[in-house]
């Protein structure tokens, strides 16, 4: 029978899950020995610890870890490891600690909080380039008329509008036509939408977005990373779900609109806690779209399923 081949002690990433798996345990108070037996599992499946590795565990548990240390570690955990896998394994591992219910307000809270720091550097990266995303490019020399129109523009659909004054009336670079960038512009403005309805950003949801846009519209790294931050960058709001949908109707097919609000119901049940916010924005997104009975009922009946918090 083939031996499991565990990775080399000198991997730090094992030891900083299991470090913030103790940290949620401990929210407690004291830890549970389900919780515990957990993390040995956990540790035991994927490195074969050192003195000095047994040392560093034994510190986060034979004593609490406090609010503060908590937040250290996970800001320490998004600095050191940054792949998408990464943040994968983390919240795997982190929710595995949580009840078949999921209903344990300690650990619940002290989990959102680490999905929060895992991408807080894209948050600041985010926060960094908007002020450059939002200001409203105008050519050097431009009538009145002119601005007006440009201004227009920019409301109609601000992710297409700073899309054309990146690559002109050409988008050869992106592979696709004018007209499916336009439609790309408009998913991603929805999407940011949802993702934005409940005020946070998580990693699960970046991570939906980067694969969106890498496995469906095969787009070249640079280019997911560019409309992610443009979707991400909050320049619109629920007031125009209605003309985005009105346009996004004008561009699509029926099975087209269909695929896009599955996708933007599974980024609302990314975290498993589905917020009345995002399901009035998928509501009303329904709407617009004209979305098939039976699509509509199976997102929102995956939402029911989901812990629907205020």
């Amino acid at each position: 029978m083939p031996t499991e081949i565990l990775q080399p002690s000198n991997d730090p990433r094992p030891l900083a899950i299991a470090k913030l798996m103790l940290a949620v345990a401990w929210v407690e108070g004291k830890l549970n020995h389900d919780d515990v037996l957990k993390i040995q599992r956990y540790l035991d499946s994927t490195i074969e610890m050192n003195d000095e590795d047994i040392h560093s565990f034994n510190l986060y548990h034979e004593y609490a870890v406090e609010p503060m240390e908590r937040r250290r570690l996970a800001r320490r955990f998004a600095q050191r490891f940054t792949s998408v896998a990464d943040r994968r394994e983390i919240t795997d591992q982190l929710e595995s600690l949580l009840p078949a219910n999921k209903q344990n307000l300690n650990k619940t809270i002290a989990i959102q909080e680490i999905k929060e720091a895992l991408v807080e550097d894209q948050i600041n990266f985010i926060k960094k380039v908007k002020h450059k995303l939002t200001r409203t490019p105008f050519p050097a020399r431009i009538s009145d008329f002119g601005r007006e129109a440009y201004l227009k523009e920019y409301k109609a659909n601000p992710m297409l509008f700073r899309l054309k004054v990146r690559f002109g009336s050409s988008y050869t670079e992106l592979g696709v036509s004018s007209q499916s960038a336009e439609k790309l512009c408009l998913e991603m403005s929805l999407i940011g939408l949802v993702v934005y309805a409940d005020q946070i950003l998580l990693p699960e949801e970046l991570d939906l977005c980067w694969k969106y846009l890498s496995d469906t519209w095969k787009l070249k790294e640079k280019h997911v990373e560019m409309f992610v931050t443009m979707a991400l960058c909050r320049e619109t709001s629920e007031k125009q779900i209605p003309a985005f949908c009105r346009r996004y109707t004008e561009l699509s097919n029926f099975d087209e609109r269909q695929r896009v609000y599955l996708m933007l119901g599974e980024i609302a049940r990314a975290d498993h806690v589905v917020t009345y916010g995002e399901q009035h924005i998928l509501e009303e997104i329904a709407k617009g779209l004209d979305i098939a009975p039976s699509v509509r009922r199976s997102v929102m009946d995956s939402v029911e399923h989901e812990s629907v918090v205020n």
